[in-house]
């Protein structure tokens, strides 16, 4: 209920910066999300999609505060797994496992850089905090004994968390439409170990 109640006060939050007088600037975006911590994750999941939306608030000519909801998933790699098994009996075993869900809902300080009067183009740092919803699947690994003595299953699950986000991107202006390309890194506190990803986004801005 805590972690709840935290999602819903940085939700009121964003939307309470964005939506003053004036209307909140949209992005809307889509991008490949590549797994990078711990090494378990990175190595037995392949790159993903990721989509979302955010709505910000420009609070000078250099700083704006947005909100950013975003959805990650990541591709289970079978033959990644079966590498971690017995090299000699591995091919024998029978491997079943399926992707990861990453939701985040990140409120985010973006610094603009000073680009040159009249420039299309503006490039900008961004860092923020958040919540983060990491979902995986039970791996269930069926192995040569008839008798089942080799199967096991490694055991997937759903954590609700704090997380943090940084990163960098570019801005570029054609009339009225704005185009952006971010990258960056999302972090979420999972036990043990947070789970990092490094989302590369492109998408469009309504302003």
């Amino acid at each position: 209920m805590k972690k709840l109640a935290c999602v819903f006060l940085i939700i009121l939050l964003g939307f309470n910066l964005a939506g003053a007088a004036e209307l909140p600037n949209i992005y809307i975006y889509t991008g490949v999300t590549r797994p990078v911590a711990p090494t378990d994750f990175k190595d037995i999941y392949r790159t993903g999609v990721n989509v979302g939306i955010a709505a910000g608030k420009t609070l000078t000519n250099f700083l704006e505060c947005d909100l950013h909801f975003s959805y990650h998933g990541t591709t289970f790699d079978v033959n990644s797994f079966r590498n971690t098994l017995d090299p000699e009996t591995s091919e024998q075993y029978v491997i079943d496992g399926g992707p990861t869900h990453m939701l985040s809902t990140m409120l985010r300080a973006k610094l603009s850089m000073p680009s040159p009067e009249g420039s299309a183009m503006r490039s900008y740092f961004y860092a923020g905090a958040g919540m983060v919803i990491q979902n995986s699947k039970d791996i269930t690994v069926l192995g040569p004994e008839i008798d089942g003595s080799l199967d096991f299953m490694v055991p997937g699950g759903k954590e609700t968390v704090p997380g943090i986000c940084g990163g960098l991107g570019i801005e570029y202006h054609i009339e009225t439409t704005t185009l952006f390309l971010e990258l960056g890194l999302i972090s979420g506190f999972t036990e043990g170990e947070a789970t990092v990803v490094l989302p590369f986004k492109f998408g469009i801005a309504i302003k």
